[in-house]
């Protein structure tokens, strides 16, 4: 169901015929063509969220924006990239999208896009308050266990180069072991 979805998604290559559009059936055309695409974009998106298939609603959100602009699909390829934990690509496609919307419509992005501004800006302050409860455990003030957390690279970054110093220092060797732990549709947990 889903690649029959897709294809017919990707069949839809935007308005029909549109330097006729003054023309009365090939309007309605148009209008029917666009209305089957919505549908078919609607369920895809539907089959894509329910098996945690963001890449893929990624590429299928910016298809359908290129295709057809204006019409809110960024707001598809956002929630994937949030989905996806892709949180600064996230924050920069908003940018790009609010800068198009302004200087093409003259407005500003649609309300589903402003709440998932919101939302990422929530999860990203959540970030920051995670920061706070590591701080609290690297200090002792905190009772919980220590083991692993995320980190901003920026940060991971300053901790290697302080390790790395640190063991040229004692003459041990650093060694770096990268793991990324995905779900089995590749996506990261």
């Amino acid at each position: 169901q889903l690649r029959l979805y897709l294809d017919a998604c990707h069949s839809y290559g935007g308005e029909f015929l549109p330097a006729h559009t003054g023309m009365t059936w090939a309007a309605q055309e148009a209008r029917r063509y666009h209305m089957m695409f919505c549908t078919c974009m609607e369920r895809t998106i539907a089959l894509l969220r329910e098996q945690r298939e963001y890449r893929q609603m990624e590429a299928l959100g910016r298809y359908a924006a290129g295709i057809d602009p204006m019409e809110d699909w960024e707001a598809v390829t956002m929630e994937a990239l949030m989905a996806l934990g892709a949180y600064e690509r996230a924050g920069r496609f908003y940018e790009a999208t609010a800068d198009r919307y302004l200087k093409e419509q003259g407005q500003q992005p649609s309300v589903k896009m402003r709440k998932l501004l919101k939302r990422l800006s929530d999860q990203m302050l959540h970030r920051h308050e995670v920061l706070e409860a590591i701080q609290a455990q690297l200090s002792g003030k905190s009772e919980e266990r220590s083991g692993g957390y995320l980190c901003p690279y920026s940060v991971f970054q300053g901790f290697y180069q302080m390790a790395e110093r640190l063991s040229e220092k004692e003459r041990h060797p650093a060694y770096l072991l990268l793991c990324t732990i995905l779900d089995s549709k590749g996506n990261p947990l």
